[in-house]
């Protein structure tokens, strides 16, 4: 929201805690201050999501910001809804123990689920338009490619192909002639 990240695992409190986006000399990207979860089983993976849906941006039916600090359903019960311009980004990794560095573990698959808010149709396709330009270039074979024209581009800089890997899009776009423009 804002261009400001949020971490949905981290309850609610009155002060924010900062999240800045990084990057070591080997490629990797992450989130600074961010809770990781170790799920070992569909129920476990279940359980997270119910955690962040129930932590997702509210607005107030009179157009007010809210983080809720107890389960969202007091608040939907009470006209508020979601907030149509909060991207959801959610990274699935598997790491595997790399017994030959002590302490080391490699990472063998990740999976990014990005849910873009419908809300700003300029926001959200300025957002797909970064994407498409990254895209674009890595198919061109670029030297250059444009990873930090938009923070999802960046977070997803690991998740896209490099080399000799596999990539699979999932998109789900409204037909309706209403959302065209979108």
């Amino acid at each position: 929201l804002n261009n400001k990240f949020r971490d949905l695992l981290q309850p609610p409190s009155e002060v924010p805690v900062s999240h800045e986006l990084h990057r070591d000399g080997e490629g990797n990207v992450w989130v600074s201050n961010i809770v990781g979860v170790e799920v070992k089983c569909a129920d476990d993976f279940l359980r997270v999501a119910d955690i962040c849906r129930g932590r997702q941006s509210l607005v107030s039916s009179k157009g007010k910001y809210i983080i809720p600090f107890r389960e969202s359903e007091a608040y939907l019960s009470r006209g508020c809804v979601v907030h149509p311009d909060a991207h959801v980004v959610l990274t699935a990794q598997l790491d595997i123990d790399n017994q030959s560095v002590p302490g080391g573990s490699n990472v063998l698959s990740r999976l990014t689920f990005v849910h873009l808010a419908p809300g700003s149709a300029v926001a959200t396709q300025a957002t797909l338009t970064g994407v498409g330009d990254v895209l674009e270039n890595l198919a061109a074979g670029n030297s250059f490619i444009p990873y930090r024209h938009a923070k999802l581009t960046r977070m997803l800089e690991p998740s896209l192909p490099r080399g000799n890997v596999d990539i699979g899009m999932i998109l789900s776009v409204s037909t309706s002639s209403e959302d065209v423009i979108e």
